[in-house]
């Protein structure tokens, strides 16, 4: 207990031995003591004693050897401080279970959980503090109290020891839940109801939600909720499965706790497709009450907020996102058709208007077509999603996007993004580019922290993985660069993302041929067409011109086919030391607004006689890079 002047008081030892410092001349006197002690009968109030052997505490907060029913001496507490402070500083206990017997057997064999799972905020030193109160052999434990507050003592520990109060974030991972119906068809329901779910709990500030991209990573996969657990940094998983036959639908729910495998909660629905709404809101409003998550302010009527009525409308919709996450040409082209067909059936549906803003930036970004086509589409969706409903923030983030990268409008860009993040604080994408913006206006202690909150959030995607790299790039933060090409490989060693950003790091470092190396691999791993632009590039500015004069003509060819960027033609050029070429074609970039232009000034940097030349200067100004 703590009084009123900060002093703590003890007011429960708990089961206390009593134990005295001897000197050498009392062990003889002490020795028959000690031999009572350890035989209880022997005393005139045996009763009153615990049998040899017997095991007495809460379990959670034992030491093995007290476990065992062996002596215990200090080392015992330090063990049970160490219990105490992994919960202080985690929110869950290291060693437990359901029954008195588990909770022994994760004790004696088992090793707890990294503390940096449940919080990112710790230092090493703390970490290890823990473990080493935590070690099951006490002959390697830390041996004392004193050494124990000397430890906690250093200043590295100063900070967290001030904020132990402060609990772990509760976080949760929904899954794609698994199509049990007949007809496959119906996947795209399975993972729209359970994209419909994270949406939901992602907009409840207390709750941390793993995003879609690294939760649906696991799609298809038998991983164990404690792997998912660790490696998306949750502490709670939601699964489920889903079987539609005509108007009728049997939906099963279960939150798992990871740290021990059991269910928080589970539910079956039994009912008619017309019901999906309230399923949705029963199976959320059931989270939050197994999580013990308090909703605050607007909060519940943000979470259960309803944008129709009609489920042939919701039904076209989550089509629609299905075939738009597919990020493929074709996907596009059918998440159109389908937020189309949404929007005739009820034209004031702004889910399905901020869906085709969406499709349009990504066909515009991924080269499909020329921003002239797609950019006014996006800027005429979002003008209509958010009057319909000024509360959708993938409409603010959309539109952020265009501002920064079509418009050039900084200021209009972060009011944008920023109102994203209040109406959506665990939007991941919204904290990246947030990130990439302020990495381009120079705030880069601001830019590290959005990066770090949008890996925390989205730890397993592929592109934002990628896209951090060029942040850090932007930053002139090298060594991230290279810690991230590597964490991308690890991910996905056929993935071009990682090797690209290690070939980045290279040329900015002046190893060209290392470079043209990463850059190669990259290539004949689905590297686009920027990356293919740089390469060419590189190629010129090594001295082979042949190779770079090849990636002009291919890019040539593509052009009947697909709209390129006049700035990937620009870029090879410069590498080829034909400055006044390269200039026409960034100009022509800049009638046509193209994004990739964003990257000039950091690209021109590794480009010899571009960074220098008196034109470069006068087009930053104009597209506000300077």
């Amino acid at each position: 207990m703590v009084r009123r002047d900060s002093l703590v008081k003890v007011l429960d030892f708990g089961l206390a031995k009593p134990m005295k410092m001897r000197s050498a001349g009392e062990e003889a006197e002490n020795e028959e003591r000690e031999t009572l002690l350890q035989n209880p009968q022997n005393t005139p109030n045996s009763a009153s004693l615990t049998d040899p052997g017997m095991v007495l505490g809460t379990p959670q907060y034992m030491s093995p050897e007290q476990a065992r029913g062996l002596d215990v001496d200090a080392r015992s507490d330090i063990f049970s401080f160490g219990i105490v402070l992994y919960e202080m500083l985690s929110g869950k206990l290291p060693f437990n279970g359901p029954t008195i017997s588990d909770i022994l057997v994760s004790l004696l064999n088992a090793d707890p959980a990294p503390l940096s799972r449940y919080t990112s905020e710790l230092s090493p030193q703390i970490e290890q503090i823990v473990a080493n109160c935590l070690i099951k052999d006490r002959e390697r434990r830390c041996q004392s109290a004193r050494e124990l507050l000397t430890d906690l003592k250093t200043p590295e520990t100063q900070i967290i020891t001030r904020s132990l109060p402060q609990k772990a974030p509760l976080s949760i991972a929904v899954l794609p839940f698994v199509n049990m119906s007949a007809d496959a068809d119906n996947e795209y329901f399975c993972d729209g109801l359970a994209e419909e779910l994270l949406n939901g709990l992602s907009k409840i500030e207390a709750l941390r939600v793993a995003a879609r991209t690294s939760a649906f990573s696991f799609k298809g996969k038998e991983t164990d909720i404690r792997d998912i657990g660790q490696r998306l940094g949750v502490s709670s998983v939601l699964e489920g499965s889903v079987r539609k036959a005509g108007n009728r639908l049997r939906i099963t729910a279960q939150l798992v706790n990871v740290a021990d495998g059991y269910h928080l909660w589970s539910e079956r629905y039994d009912r008619e497709l017309k019901d999906i709404f309230d399923i949705q809101d029963e199976i959320t409003l059931a989270i939050v009450a197994a999580l013990k998550v308090k909703l605050i302010g607007d909060e519940k009527a943000a979470v259960l907020k309803r944008y129709t009525d009609n489920t042939e409308v919701y039904q076209l919709y989550l089509k629609g996102r299905y075939h738009y996450s597919k990020s493929t040409g074709e996907g596009f082209r059918n998440a159109i058709s389908f937020f189309e067909q949404a929007i005739e059936k009820d034209p004031d549906y702004a889910p399905a208007h901020a869906g085709l803003v969406n499709v349009y930036i990504f066909l515009w970004i991924s080269g499909y077509v020329s921003p002239n086509y797609s950019v006014p589409k996006a800027l005429e969706e979002s003008a209509k999603a958010l009057a319909i409903d000024d509360t959708l923030p993938e409409s603010h983030l959309a539109l952020g996007l265009l501002k920064a990268m079509y418009e050039w409008d900084r200021i209009g860009a972060e009011q944008e993004i920023k109102r994203a993040i209040d109406l959506n604080p665990n939007f991941a994408d919204s904290h990246l580019q947030y990130g990439g913006l302020l990495a381009a206006m120079g705030r880069i202690e601001e830019a590290q922290r959005e990066v770090k909150l949008a890996i925390e959030l989205d730890p397993l995607s592929l592109l934002n993985n990628l896209y951090i790299g060029f942040i850090y790039y932007w930053m002139g933060l090298y060594d991230q660069i290279i810690e991230q090409g590597k964490r991308l490989i690890e991910l996905e060693p056929r993935f071009f993302g990682g090797y690209w950003l290690i070939g980045i790091e290279a040329w900015a470092r002046g190893r060209y041929e290392q470079a043209i190396g990463e850059y190669e691999k990259a290539i004949s791993l689905g590297g686009d067409q920027l990356v293919l632009s740089q390469l060419g590039c590189l190629y010129g500015i090594s001295g082979d011109r042949t190779k770079a004069q090849q990636v002009l003509e291919q890019f040539e060819a593509q052009a009947t086919q697909k709209y390129r960027g006049k700035m990937e033609f620009a870029l090879v050029y410069a590498g080829l030391g034909d400055l006044d070429r390269a200039f026409e074609l960034l100009n022509e970039a800049y009638e046509m607004r193209e994004f990739t232009l964003r990257h000039l000034e950091s690209i021109s940097l590794l480009i010899p006689g571009l960074n220098s030349d008196p034109r470069l200067a006068g087009l930053l100004r104009r597209i506000n890079l300077t």
